[in-house]
């Protein structure tokens, strides 16, 4: 069973490192898709092409109908943001394209259509980059392909067809993570800034002057998995004032500022699928009539994810309210890239960060100890090697004294001393374990005790067992540890179900600590069944971080959480009763499974 579901795993890396590329591969060519059109629709904003624009120069200074913008960056829905982030010195690249169909409607006097802007085409780029794990900053300029047919005799616009093709704005935006979404309510605060580069406000296609737009963002999230995303935003896009007005089938419209606002749901179907849902919109500030006020469309539509964050997006809808800014339908295609980190030893800490790139390490705030194998007790040998890593001592060459501190030269032999009831040569007042014999320790904690014991309720293992970094993958230097945990199962046969209990520090998102906690007591099971325990005596359980053993915030406590144990939930004699799990994992859906 444990076999298939390595397999599994390996073969999902396999399809995940194929789509990787693939998506690197559509990336590459859209950016440079968008960056032609940019180049053929330069001299167009710059105002070589001598043709009148669609709302004259004695109407104002032309208005937006870009009702859909897309979400700021890879964490958002489709056009709503989420309160997440790109992780620190991260970048991503995407490219959105939009159609809307239908804009700007009119009273119908033989016009070949009824819509000032029949076809609305965008292609928006976006650049991301992380900062501190908690903001991120970008850059994005959408390229404009609109067009229409002539409308003789319609009042605020031009008689001639619209033919629009321009860089509609550049612009500047900013979001800041205040709380994270999970067990409460994720809350973020987002900035726009932007100005038009053409005259595409004329042709109904951009703000008609500089541009700002704050936004509230809130995430809640649900399920074990938080599968499910509700995302809420609301803000204000405002600009200097513009008379432009337009008389539309349903009341006169003129320019002005605008609340902007939407809700949206995500739910995750499966392992690389979302659907998503939401709608958004806008509401005029002006004094333009109550019906083209509202601006509001719906949408829906899928995400194909073929990494943590970099996905393809499908979505498409229709209008909701009568306002000018709605299109009477609306496509979305998308995708965003979102570069792995290059990180020669695989420890999750880019190589620039890194002060051991070759050597997995764990990160921490000091640069010069970042990405460098733990050593917790700063004794220069790190734990991997240490056979007392929580007590300075010298290099020497046996595995088992390797880094203690040198032992006194042993007394004379002598009969053992007044209360030593397991007779091992150390005072009760010394032995950690009073009542199993065992050798002489440095640590306090394990001093006299056998390097493994077994209690009514639990098997303890004074050796941690050790895993490459962000990986399941158990570390060489762990085999002895399993050797003896393997011999004591088979030695005690009258242990008939014990469970391999996985446990992370509070680093890391709650579903990423999940899925690493039970993949490592997968492969713990696997390496036990291999020296000879039944495979139906064990069972496994990812805890994630739910259930620390010592409340704390440092490298100390974060070693002493990273754990795997091993509860005795059933005899010979029946159950035992050892607690399982913690009350924090059961509330978050993460139970244990009954003793059968």
């Amino acid at each position: 069973m444990n076999t298939l579901v390595l397999r599994a795993i390996m073969a999902r890396e396999a399809r995940a490192r194929r789509a990787r590329r693939l998506l690197q591969l559509l990336a590459m060519r859209s950016t440079t898709w968008l960056l032609s059109i940019a180049v053929v629709l330069a001299p167009l904003g710059a105002g070589a092409q001598p043709r009148p624009s669609a709302i004259p120069t004695s109407n104002g200074d032309g208005l937006d109908t870009h009702l859909f913008r897309p979400a700021l960056d890879s964490r958002g829905l489709i056009s709503l943001n989420g309160v997440d982030v790109l992780p620190a010195g991260r970048i991503s690249v995407g490219l959105t394209m939009d159609y809307g169909r239908g804009l700007l409607r009119v009273a119908d006097v033989g016009q070949k259509s009824t819509a000032l802007v029949r076809d609305s085409f965008t292609g928006t780029f976006a650049f991301d980059y992380g900062i501190a794990d908690r903001a991120v900053v970008g850059i994005s300029a959408p390229a404009l392909l609109m067009s229409g047919d002539p409308q003789p005799g319609t009042a605020g616009w031009g008689p001639q067809a619209l033919d629009a093709q321009s860089i509609g704005h550049v612009a500047l935006h900013g979001k800041l993570k205040l709380t994270r979404a999970g067990s409460g309510l994720g809350v973020a605060v987002a900035a726009q800034i932007g100005v038009p580069v053409s005259d595409a406000p004329r042709d109904a296609g951009a703000d008609p002057s500089l541009w700002y737009w704050p936004t509230m963002i809130f995430e809640k999230r649900f399920g074990a998995e938080e599968q499910l995303r509700l995302v809420a935003n609301i803000g204000y896009r405002g600009h200097s004032a513009s008379t432009t007005t337009l008389a539309l089938r349903d009341g006169r419209v003129r320019d002005g500022g605008r609340v902007t606002y939407g809700a949206g749901a995500s739910l995750r179907v499966a392992e690389s699928l979302d659907v998503v849902v939401e709608t958004y919109g806008s509401y005029l500030t002006s004094d333009s009539d109550a019906a083209v006020r509202p601006s509001n469309e719906a949408l829906g539509g899928l995400k194909v994810f073929v990494d943590r964050s970099s996905h393809l997006l499908l979505a498409a809808g229709p209008r909701i309210t009568s306002g000018f800014e709605a299109a009477d339908f609306r496509a979305v295609i998308g995708f965003v890239f979102e570069p792995p980190a290059y990180d020669t030893d695989g420890d999750g800490i880019p190589d620039g960060e890194d002060a051991c790139p070759s050597t997995p390490g764990v990160r921490s705030t000091d640069p010069a100890k970042n990405g460098c194998p733990l050593d917790t007790d700063d004794d220069g040998i790190p734990d991997t090697e240490d056979a007392c890593p929580l007590v300075k001592g010298p290099r020497t060459g046996n595995p088992r004294t390797n880094g203690c501190p040198p032992l006194p030269d042993a007394p004379p032999p002598a009969p053992p001393p007044p209360g030593d009831r397991d007779q091992d040569g150390v005072p009760d007042v010394e032995d950690a374990c009073p009542d199993h014999p065992g050798a002489r320790h440095p640590d306090p904690k394990r001093n006299g005790c056998p390097d493994i014991l077994i209690g009514p309720t639990g098997i303890t293992v004074f050796d941690k067992i050790l895993f490459k970094t962000g990986s399941a993958e158990i570390l060489p230097a762990s085999n002895p540890v399993l050797d003896k945990v393997a011999k004591a199962l088979v030695e005690h046969p009258e242990l008939v179900l014990v469970e391999v209990a996985g446990h992370a520090d509070e680093r890391g998102s709650e579903k990423l600590n999940l899925s690493l906690t039970q993949a490592r007591v997968d492969s713990v099971m696997v390496a036990l069944v291999a020296r000879n325990v039944e495979g139906s005596r064990l069972r496994a359980r990812g805890y994630g971080y739910y259930c620390p053993r010592e409340e704390g915030h440092d490298e100390e406590a974060w070693s002493r959480n990273r754990r795997v144990e091993f509860v005795i939930l059933k005899t010979n004699q029946g159950p035992t009763g050892a607690p399982m799990g913690c009350d924090v994992a059961t509330a978050h859906g993460v139970a244990p499974a009954p003793v059968p």
